[in-house]
């Protein structure tokens, strides 16, 4: 049997999005957010800007839902990464019914 060392892969992004696990290897020109401070660069936490932006807007229509209880705003919502997670997007509209 011959033996082999396992080897380890160097690490390629310094940022992931803690939301939809976008790197930051993966689109250079996204903007990451950081929103807790570690005590290394590893321990930091990440959202990038696209997540910042849907954030946003679930928290205007949860404004509107409290101004107006009865607005079907948040009937028919799907977070923006669902389409990211192959069987999200079904398995929300199964929710919504």
């Amino acid at each position: 049997m011959e033996e082999s060392k396992a080897v380890a892969i160097p690490q390629r992004h310094k940022m992931c999005c803690d939301i939809c696990m976008l790197l930051d290897s993966e689109n250079k020109k996204m903007k990451f957010h950081l929103y807790d401070e570690g005590y290394g660069a590893d321990e930091q936490k990440y959202v990038c800007d696209d997540c910042v932006e849907g954030i946003k807007d679930i928290r205007k229509k949860c404004n509107q839902k409290v101004d107006n209880p009865s607005h079907k705003i948040l009937d028919s919502w799907i977070p923006w990464f669902a389409k990211e997670v192959p069987g999200l997007v079904e398995a929300f509209k199964k929710q919504l019914e």
